[in-house]
């Protein structure tokens, strides 16, 4: 059984959308799998504004320690920060005025 992935509910194998929540089914096909399975996709326009909005307050209040960087993926550029502070705050102030400016777009 195949669940959507916007609400979690169970899809009928030939759904186009989910019952529960309205969320159109896209079929995903794995290379390890013959079989091909539904599930629901969804994206929200102002999820990248709310991302930006977020990493900026990180970066403002824990930029020093590089918890924005963690957040990112960037583990290694994390831990400079984390032991150099902020790359010696240059890099805290430089990583601030980047989020602020995607926040205004």
């Amino acid at each position: 059984m195949t669940y959507c992935r916007n609400c979690g509910s169970g899809l009928h194998t030939d759904a186009k959308f989910c019952g529960n929540c309205g969320a159109p089914v896209e079929p995903v096909t794995t290379s390890f799998e013959k079989t091909t399975t539904y599930t629901a996709h969804t994206s929200a326009p102002s999820d990248e504004k709310h991302s930006a909005q977020t990493m900026l307050l990180i970066c403002i209040f824990l930029g020093i320690f590089g918890v924005h960087k963690f957040v990112e993926g960037e583990i290694l550029m994390g831990f400079v920060y984390l032991f150099t502070g902020g790359l010696f705050y240059i890099g805290w102030v430089i990583d601030i005025i980047k989020y602020a400016n995607q926040t205004m777009r």
